[in-house]
């Protein structure tokens, strides 16, 4: 599939010697040939929408070198089956043999992991041999792989003289100052993130998404996504949080107020799939579109959950649906604080389901930063019914002050 791919990338030629790769702090040398002689390199280059950002040969030894990015920077030490990852074990005409990844120092770009794999092409009828590494940069991961259909050794010289034309304009931060733990999101509220995962920095943040908080209020500007990935994995996101200062519902003990849940309701069921809900606050009505990677389909729902935060309440709610008719199974969390609205989600396949349950975990801990001053908005209604002590609607006396209005305007006009 590579192969086909950097055909078509290497129809027209390359006259470059530094290649600067799209959308990666990498710069490529190619070196001279010796005078009279002709390059064996030949490069296209992608674009930052591609899988290939670019596709180099090395025509005297018919091998093909591909460089692609991971979105965010890669803790090399945490990577789990590696091969899935970088590998099209997927395609039908490919018979892929991986060995076991392995991790060595370079000389100049640090770290690196290291995977071989004999693959068999029933295709085209014959052998290749990759050999892929793995490497990190601030922001981001560089895959690097060659792939020869002479043999393994031609495999593996062709990568290391790759490797060493590459030039890293912005090194990997150090692993012990990426956002692990207690993570303070850049809309004002903190969360402990669980072992095994980590938070995004606000520039991997940025090149996900620089969407910022809207409205007028004390977050307004703030970025408004803050996310979560599976160290163990290339470009897995866990779980994303998104703060929204588009109007916010109550959130209210659903014994109390059925009414205020069933909002809540209908308000995740349109932003699990994406879609158009509308928010009315007295005589005002805005209609808010939902765009989302990951459309969830909710076909089994369970009971919201009422959460007791330190300082204020949450609906928690789990859902089984599908994933582009795929089964999934999914999480949200909502909670409000000052004129905003923070809506948290979890999507996993449902053999994994035990993540729910710990990103349900980390947001029971979630904290809003100076909380105090920022409390829940609540109408007077809602502050109400969450001081009354019964249930019952029926003895909530909401209908108490219309009598009490009426004769006290009969005792005032009676004269």
């Amino acid at each position: 599939m590579w192969l086909a791919l950097v055909a078509a990338m290497l129809s027209s030629p390359a006259t470059a010697k530094e290649i600067k790769v799209p959308g990666l702090d990498v710069l490529v040398t190619v070196p001279d040939p010796p005078d009279g002689e002709m390059s064996p390199w030949g490069w296209t280059v992608g674009d930052v929408s591609t899988d290939v950002r670019l596709a180099m040969r090395n025509m005297e030894l018919y091998t093909d070198v591909t460089f692609q990015a991971a979105p965010w920077q890669p803790d090399l030490s945490a990577i789990e089956d590696l091969a899935p990852q970088v590998l099209p074990l997927d395609d039908e005409d490919l018979q892929i043999t991986p060995g076991e990844p392995f991790t060595t120092q370079h000389e100049t770009l640090g770290d690196m992991l290291v995977l071989t794999a004999d693959v068999h092409d029933s295709w085209m009828e014959m052998d290749r041999w990759s050999r892929v590494a793995v490497f990190a940069i601030e922001g981001n991961g560089v895959v690097v792989t060659a792939t020869s259909s002479e043999s393994a050794e031609r495999a593996e010289e062709v990568l290391t003289t790759a490797l060493g034309m590459v030039q890293v304009t912005n090194p990997p931060v150090p692993p012990a100052e990426l956002p692990y733990g207690k993570v303070t999101a850049d809309a004002g509220y903190t969360v402990d993130v669980p072992p095994g995962w980590r938070a995004l920095t606000q520039d991997e943040t940025r090149r996900v998404s620089s969407t910022r908080v809207g409205g007028e209020g004390p977050y307004s500007g703030s970025l408004a996504n803050f996310y979560v990935v599976d160290t163990r994995s290339l470009g897995r996101s866990v779980f994303n949080c998104k703060a929204e200062a588009v109007g916010t519902l109550e959130v209210i003990d659903p014994a109390k107020s059925p009414e205020s849940v069933e909002n809540f309701r209908t308000f995740a069921r349109v932003h699990l799939r994406g879609g158009r809900y509308r928010l009315v606050n007295g005589t005002e009505e805005t209609f808010i579109d939902i765009l989302t990677d990951v459309p969830v389909q909710p076909e089994a729902e369970s009971d919201v959950q009422f959460v007791h935060l330190r300082d204020r309440d949450a609906y928690l709610w789990r859902v089984g649906g599908t994933v582009y008719q795929e089964p999934a199974k999914a999480s949200m969390f909502y909670t409000t604080y000052a004129d905003v609205g923070l809506v948290c989600v979890a999507v996993v396949e449902p053999e994994e389901e035990a993540m729910l349950t710990t990103f349900d975990q980390a947001m029971r801990g979630l904290t809003i930063v100076d909380g105090e001053q920022h409390p829940q908005p609540l109408s007077i209604r809602a502050l109400y019914v969450r001081w009354w002590p019964t249930t019952n609607p029926a003895l909530q006396l909401y209908w108490l002050p219309l009598p009490l209005f009426l004769i006290a305007g009969y005792l005032v006009l009676k004269d």
